[in-house]
């Protein structure tokens, strides 16, 4: 299909400008790719998120958070910094604690710097759906 597809197309368009016509398309092709962004993996700066249960909890104040331990399903465990006056508007410590204790999940969204991982936002997240007793 291809050759056929190249087989018409010499037809239509002189030899001489099929090579300029090819070379154009690829400097369009090289072009788009670079102006593409980055892949998301999860680099450097880059925001991410993770979901768990919180399993320490390190305040600074009782309106200020300095780190959260959490842990999610598969038994991976993170600890989270928060940068100092940095406040999370719904999760205060006592919030934290009180998701601790109750085993309630939390979505933590965050960004990796010199190996650190700084808190971006946290939010509650969904329980995971429990199948039907019947």
């Amino acid at each position: 299909m291809f050759i056929f597809c190249l087989i018409e197309i010499k037809k239509v368009i002189p030899p001489a400008r099929l090579a300029w016509f090819a070379a154009f398309a690829l400097a369009l092709g090289a072009t788009a790719a670079a102006c593409a962004p980055p892949p998301t993996d999860g680099g450097e700066g880059e925001t991410m998120r993770f979901v768990g249960h919180i399993t320490d909890v390190r305040a600074r104040s009782l309106t200020e958070l300095e780190s959260l331990r959490v842990t999610d399903a598969a038994g991976a465990s993170r600890w989270f910094r928060a940068e100092e006056g940095r406040a999370f508007d719904e999760f205060t410590p006592s919030h934290a604690r009180e998701h601790m204790l109750t085993g309630e999940p939390i979505e933590v969204t965050y960004r990796e710097s010199d190996g650190t991982l700084f808190i971006v936002g946290l939010a509650d997240a969904a329980p995971p759906a429990t199948p039907a007793p019947f």
